[in-house]
């Protein structure tokens, strides 16, 4: 985290956190709450940046959040198109 001690309320998405879950589910990745957590400070980082980059050590789940996070978004986009036809 960027701000640990930050209000993780502050910035919730009801939207994209469920989009998450169902991502975790249709990749059939195992749900861990501290990496739909790290899918979610991800989305809130590409929202609020022009860059963001994902950095760690092998093996950290750099791309399995990445996944989860692209996976997340497009099923959030499907349900808003959806909604709004």
């Amino acid at each position: 985290d960027l701000f640990p001690q930050a209000d993780k309320e502050l910035a919730e998405h009801g939207h994209i956190r469920h989009a998450i879950k169902r991502a975790i589910k249709d990749l059939n990745y195992e749900y861990w709450p501290a990496q739909a957590d790290k899918a979610l400070q991800l989305y809130n980082q590409i929202v609020l940046r022009h860059g963001t980059m994902l950095v760690g050590g092998a093996s950290g789940g750099k791309t399995a959040v990445r996944n989860i996070l692209q996976r997340a978004i497009t099923l959030a986009s499907q349900t808003s198109q959806d909604g709004a036809s």
